[in-house]
């Protein structure tokens, strides 16, 4: 799966694509595998150059936060998440928040 998230695409559509495929996914897969082929997906996109590919990647997280093993959000997403919460970016920033204060 990383190998169709590549920050080398031209634009940044095709990462917005795979991101959203991806949390269609989501709700018919095991956690385990949302924790191994998803969530180090989700990571590069926190880190994107593109601020739209960074709040896309919150909202997805906050939509699809039951599917997230507790541990895996705690111990991988939330710094990501924290970090993002303090971007110069509005729409970022706002985002990250309120994936950060999902309830479960």
């Amino acid at each position: 799966m990383s190998n169709h998230y590549s920050v080398d695409k031209k634009g940044y559509n095709y990462r917005m694509c795979c991101l959203n495929s991806l949390a269609a996914i989501m709700p018919y897969i095991l956690k385990d595998q949302i924790t191994s082929l998803i969530i180090p997906i989700f990571l590069k996109a926190c880190k994107d150059e593109i601020p739209n590919v960074k709040f896309c990647v919150s909202k997805i997280i906050h939509a699809n936060r039951q599917y997230i093993e507790p541990n895996v959000y705690n111990n991988q997403l939330v710094g990501p998440l924290k970090e993002m919460a303090n971007d110069s970016d509005k729409d970022v920033s706002h985002f990250a928040q309120v994936a950060l204060h999902t309830p479960v």
